[in-house]
């Protein structure tokens, strides 16, 4: 591409569009990738994305090389595509999409579209910061495609859509690439150029370049390994060039599964009769990669329970009085802790919290934008929630345009003063004043619970500082003489705390108590504890109803089984925050 009279943004320009997204570069290319999938879902059936790092074997790397960038001359002094080009099997990723509508519409970005035409070829391909054309999409800018090629170390990348245009199906393959501006001082070339490339072929006027189309297309679509479409598979695959990798290809994979599950579970959400928004599947070289379900991977069981409530209970209004106007709704569960599955914990990136304390924000789309960080509660329990804003235009719009080209914030403030600006600022106040409420209740949900439980749970935390405090006493050693004076030696129960009760699964009602015990010395010591009703500040054995409590199981800090009934023996030189 050469510089117009005009003037043109240069390839270093277009490459800085999403300043600095607070996510890593692989995250922001797999938020930008599943949320254009979204957008351009067709309707008509779930859509699939695909994620599929794989290496080129030598037949095509010979197709790469001979028939996609075959004529491909260094200029300016930038040779990594040439670098690219010279290796022996080079890695791609390749991000796909089945069940969206492709890359339709002209590929000519002069011609004038009404304005319900499809210009998806040309937003995507040939113009830079194209407003959102879907209703309530993800996208709002048309930055975000950057990232793609920022992930490439050369800047580049093969598209291949299947799409439908002037109502007949037709395939379309394109190079593109993002490198540097450079200037040819002589030749038939000579000129300024902007640093935007692409592979195609020549237009009628002789001037342009457009996709390779037809059987030519799905021939170099198939020789490159690219994903194979049958006939209505519509949909766009994305073939990275020589990703930027920091870690070892498994160890990629399971950070792109990772993103996948932190950034689109309300996608993966299983509803009645209905099943998932979307499906996901990541392979790496052929080999399919299992993506865990949401209810084996904590903490996102919690989320999706509290998407499930949402849509079937209705949430927290959220909402501003003046001018008075429903923001959305928010929902918030808590749960005990669940444990963290291999390769999906807080320290292979920092995504999966250690104890989830987070509300989820996102417009209608239903894609995250960020999590909120609220407080912890107790060591073996956590929370999660999420919050969507209403789906009227002008709340709708108002959250959209507080985002940051990279769609990983609300920041109020990047507004214009008036409604929009008031709409953000009072929602995210509010949310936070509800998360600071659900967790100063000491309520936990387990597979539901009732009006009377939460009534209950709204007394537990006077009970802490109170009748069960007087219940707890010191086991005192045997007293010993040094120096004349006489040393007491204690065991201390120290650090109660409590929350519950909940209804488990089978129906039993349980509350739990957390505790730690310090011992002066390594010896086998025994706990015993008792239970007791607290009705109207009285303390009775049974309940009014002739029901007795018990203490029901006695576990480690990791929640390992030590012993049922009244009594724990334990060793207190490896016992910590019994419960």
């Amino acid at each position: 591409e050469m510089y117009s009279p005009l003037g043109n943004m240069s390839a270093q320009g277009i490459k800085r569009l999403l300043g600095t997204p607070t996510i890593d570069q692989l995250q922001t290319v797999i938020r930008e990738a599943v949320q254009n999938s979204w957008d351009a879902a067709a309707g008509r059936k779930t859509p699939l994305f695909i994620v599929h790092l794989r290496k080129l074997s030598d037949r095509e790397m010979v197709v790469m090389k001979e028939t996609v960038f075959g004529d491909y001359v260094v200029e300016g002094g930038d040779d990594c595509l040439s670098d690219f080009l010279e290796q022996r099997n080079p890695w791609v990723l390749e991000l796909s999409d089945v069940g969206t509508s492709g890359l339709g519409g002209p590929t000519d970005a002069s011609v004038i579209t009404q304005e319900d035409d499809d210009s998806d070829f040309v937003d995507f391909v040939r113009n830079i910061g194209t407003p959102r054309d879907t209703v309530y999409g993800g996208g709002t800018y048309g930055y975000g495609k950057s990232s793609l090629y920022s992930l490439s170390r050369c800047g580049t990348i093969v598209i291949d859509s299947l799409t439908q245009y002037n109502k007949r199906d037709e395939r379309r393959v394109i190079g593109c690439r993002i490198a540097s501006s450079f200037s040819l001082e002589r030749g038939r070339n000579r000129g300024k150029y902007t640093g935007r490339h692409w592979w195609g072929k020549r237009d009628r006027s002789g001037k342009g370049l457009d996709p390779v189309t037809g059987r030519s297309a799905a021939s170099i679509s198939r020789k490159v390994g690219a994903l194979e479409r049958a006939d209505g598979d519509y949909g766009t695959s994305i073939i990275i060039l020589d990703p930027v990798m920091e870690a070892g290809p498994h160890d990629v994979i399971n950070a792109i599964q990772r993103s996948l599950l932190w950034n689109f579970w309300p996608k993966m959400v299983k509803y009645p009769r209905k099943g998932p928004a979307m499906k996901f599947r990541v392979i790496l070289n052929e080999e399919e990669q299992s993506l865990p379900d949401l209810t084996d991977c904590p903490p996102l069981d919690i989320f999706a329970d509290a998407m499930l409530k949402l849509k079937s209970e209705g949430g927290i209004p959220i909402d501003c009085q003046r001018p008075r106007k429903s923001l959305g709704s928010m929902t918030i569960i808590k749960a005990p802790k669940g444990s963290r599955l291999p390769g999906f914990g807080p320290a292979d990136d920092g995504m999966f919290p250690e104890s989830s304390r987070h509300v989820a924000l996102m417009r209608p789309a239903e894609l995250v934008v960020k999590y909120l960080e609220g407080n912890l509660l107790p060591p073996s329990a956590e929370w999660g929630g999420l919050f969507i804003c209403s789906d009227e235009y002008e709340v709708e719009h108002a959250f959209a345009m507080a985002e940051p080209p990279a769609h990983d914030d609300w920041i109020p403030s990047s507004l214009p003063r008036g409604r929009s600006k008031t709409y953000v600022r009072v929602a995210l106040r509010n949310i936070g004043n509800e998360m600071e409420q659900a967790v100063s209740s000491t309520q936990i949900n387990v597979e539901g619970g009732n009006a009377e439980l939460a009534k209950l749970s709204s007394r537990m935390g006077s009970l802490l500082n109170g009748a069960l405090g007087d219940g707890i006493s010191e086991d005192r050693a045997p007293t010993r003489k040094r120096k004349g004076r006489n040393i007491r030696k204690s065991h201390k129960i120290t650090n109660l705390e409590g929350f519950g009760p909940a209804e488990w699964n089978d129906g039993e009602v349980l509350a739990w108590f957390t505790f730690s015990v310090e011992s002066p010395d390594p010896k086998d010591i025994k706990i015993s504890g008792s239970s007791r009703v607290y009705i109207d500040g009285e303390l009775s054995d049974e309940a009014p109803d002739g029901s007795r409590p018990k203490i029901r199981v006695w576990a480690d800090k990791n929640e390992n089984f030590l012993a049922e009934g009244d009594t724990l023996e334990v060793n207190t030189k490896n016992a910590e925050l019994i419960w």
